[in-house]
């Protein structure tokens, strides 16, 4: 089965997603569920009562990954949904058409997609853990861990690794300092070249306010970037270009 993303990558499911359908009866209405794989593994014996422990595989199973409502419910607007999903960062998947009289098959239809989807989402998770089991290869999980990040994320890692640097910068032959800025330089491939990642480190490594001022404003201008605030993007460029040009006659 192929699952249809409208939003979001097959290869890196997010864990939660919006999930809809068209009626067969109208291409103008459509029904939603949402659909959620638990990413912490709980022990749900500790809060079944002994009545119920006959049926712990089964209660074991609908809490691992569920879809609510079980029956798609029909929604207003399709757009509504979309903008929804891109705010709440969701994956988004086409389930095809449904009978609307029909909830016994759209229940069905759900739980096969909730199946494929908690497989694809289980199998990425399932690398990365067998990944991590060799200490060797620490770095490689980083990089996994990267390519999984949205630009915001990796954005707020980056801002996390600088202030680390900064606080090892006094010790430059430390190995703090050197595995921080290693992992900084990881994190940049999965940035674009105009976040100039290798400028914030040079800038951080340099103990002068200006410097460190100057290494704020790349990070500020990064986040402008990504979102698009092009007035204010306009305003940190002019700062910068004048603290670049105070740094370059001293």
């Amino acid at each position: 089965m192929n699952l249809d993303f409208e939003r979001g990558d097959p290869q890196n499911p997010k864990g939660h997603a919006f999930i809809y359908f068209h009626s067969l009866e109208s291409e103008s209405v459509c029904f939603a569920t949402y659909l959620m794989v638990q990413p912490i593994e709980v022990d749900v014996s500790k809060y079944v009562p002994p009545f119920l422990m006959n049926q712990m595989a089964d209660i074991e199973k609908d809490l691992a990954a569920f879809a609510f409502p079980p029956s798609p419910e029909q929604i207003d607007h399709l757009d509504n949904l979309k903008h929804l999903a891109n705010v709440r960062e969701d994956d988004l998947i086409y389930g095809g058409k449904i009978q609307s009289n029909d909830p016994a098959t759209a229940i069905g239809k759900v739980n096969e997609i909730l199946e494929w989807y908690s497989n694809l989402y289980q199998n990425i998770n399932q690398q990365i853990s067998d990944t991590s089991i060799d200490p060797n290869i620490g770095a490689d999980v980083n990089e996994v861990v990267y390519s999984l990040m949205n630009d915001r994320d990796k954005l707020e890692e980056l801002t996390k690794l600088i202030g680390k640097l900064r606080y090892a910068a006094d010790d430059t032959e430390g190995r703090l300092s050197q595995e921080t800025e290693a992992q900084i330089k990881l994190l940049s491939k999965h940035l674009s070249k105009n976040h100039e990642v290798p400028k914030i480190i040079e800038a951080v490594k340099t103990s002068d306010n200006a410097s460190h001022k100057l290494a704020d404003l790349y990070l500020q201008r990064s986040f402008h970037l990504i979102n698009e605030s092009f007035a204010d993007l306009s305003k940190i460029e002019k700062e910068i270009k004048k603290l670049e040009e105070i740094d370059r006659f001293n």
